[in-house]
């Protein structure tokens, strides 16, 4: 087999030392699936599909510009999908450490942070949205009071997904996060549509007004100056965090940003070149926020639903699996599908029909454990075989 990586084709079926069978979701009398020619792993073989930054240069040199971007954002997704795979041999030799505490400070301190950056906020945007009158910035202090109510929502559910009771919830709360951040973008939803009728009211009977005098749009534009530069940083500091709360946070501090900019240019251009600007933007704002939330809205659903893991997961899991055990004659079925912000992955392996009980059980609670580690694991089943002509299971 040629070691050239071919762009069309998956990153593991390019690896000589793996052959793909057949899937197990067709008929019942089913080839085998993955076997393991040697149990050495491919690590030397794996790590030559890499690019480094003078290999992937000579590959672009000469193409065109659309076809650079795409053949650079291929190769780069691949290095990335290798050091995941080449990352799962701590696994097997103990090394690995999924620091969970580490993760759930840098959590708890995004949480509290953002938290009491929307309080304080939140006081000088109810000022500058009295003292201008104007709508846009309305929609921003409609959006900063829910900040407030979206933070002690989001705060309490991602606190309650971390307390255990293996009793009343017997594989954990951690689906509670993604259910806050729906019921949050269900209430941004509802407040933006109220502005749209608000601004639509204002279209269509324009106040007469003279206006803000000049001394307090610079203190309206300094002040909403202030609050955009506090919300960029915020979500500087969340956007590289897994939690689905921390990410939550991150979006509307993005939001914010974009909100209380255009609000600003809205307030100043009713004030200053047509009445008819300020409704107009505060309209243009309010359906803009209700489509990001909205969006963000359906990934949690269907994130909630149970929704088939990404190729580059099944890959990962396929790959540990495959090299957890040389007594693992195949890989039978690999199969993961979503709980909330993470996945639930389960394994079918086949072992020797007659080996004992003990040995099997070890082999695959000990794959249970190592699939465990992984970060975007909460659950592992692994199931245990002898053959592979069987009908489906689960």
């Amino acid at each position: 087999m040629s070691q050239t990586s071919d762009p069309t084709a998956p990153l593991l079926s390019s690896i000589g030392e793996i052959e793909a069978g057949t899937s197990r979701a067709n008929s019942p009398a089913r080839k085998p699936g993955l076997a393991r020619p040697s149990f050495s792993a491919p690590i030397a073989l794996l790590a030559q599909h890499k690019k480094t930054p003078e290999q992937l240069e000579r590959l672009l040199n000469g193409t065109s510009r659309s076809r650079r971007a795409a053949l650079e954002d291929y190769y780069l997704a691949q290095n990335e999908h290798i050091d995941s795979l080449l990352g799962t041999q701590a696994i097997h030799r103990g090394l690995y450490s999924n620091d969970r505490e580490e993760e759930d400070a840098a959590v708890a301190r995004a949480l509290n942070l953002s938290f009491a950056a929307n309080c304080v906020l939140l006081a000088v945007r109810v000022g500058i949205a009295v003292v201008s009158g104007s709508l846009s910035l309305y929609t921003a202090t409609i959006d900063a009071v829910l900040d407030v109510i979206s933070s002690a929502m989001l705060y309490y559910t991602s606190w309650q997904s971390k307390r255990e009771n293996k009793y009343l919830y017997p594989v954990g709360k951690e689906r509670m996060e993604p259910l806050g951040v729906i019921v949050f973008s269900t209430c941004m939803a509802t407040a933006c549509i109220s502005v749209i009728l608000e601004s639509v009211k204002a279209l269509i009977s324009p106040p007469q007004d003279e206006g803000l005098p000049t001394q307090q749009l610079w203190l309206i534009s300094g002040a909403t100056v202030f609050v955009v530069v506090m919300k960029l940083a915020l979500f500087l500091f969340c956007r590289g965090n897994r939690n689905p709360a921390v990410r939550a946070f991150a979006l509307d501090h993005l939001n914010d940003v974009l909100v209380n900019g255009v609000g600003l240019a809205g307030a100043l251009l009713g004030a200053r070149v047509a009445a008819f600007w300020d409704p107009t933007i505060a309209i243009l704002l309010s359906l803009w926020v209700v489509w990001a939330w909205g969006s963000q809205a359906r990934e949690h659903i269907l994130n909630l639903v149970g929704l088939s893991a990404p190729p580059e997961l099944l890959q990962k899991l396929t790959y540990l699996a495959f090299y957890h055990d040389q007594r693992v004659h195949q890989i039978d079925t690999v199969r993961a599908f979503s709980y909330g912000s993470t996945f639930i992955a389960e394994i079918d392996i086949v072992l020797p029909e007659d080996m004992r009980l003990k040995e099997a059980h070890d082999i695959g609670e000990a794959l249970q454990f190592k699939l465990e580690m992984l970060p975007e694991v909460a659950r592992a089943y692994v199931h245990l075989d002898y053959e592979t002509t069987h009908a489906p299971e689960h």
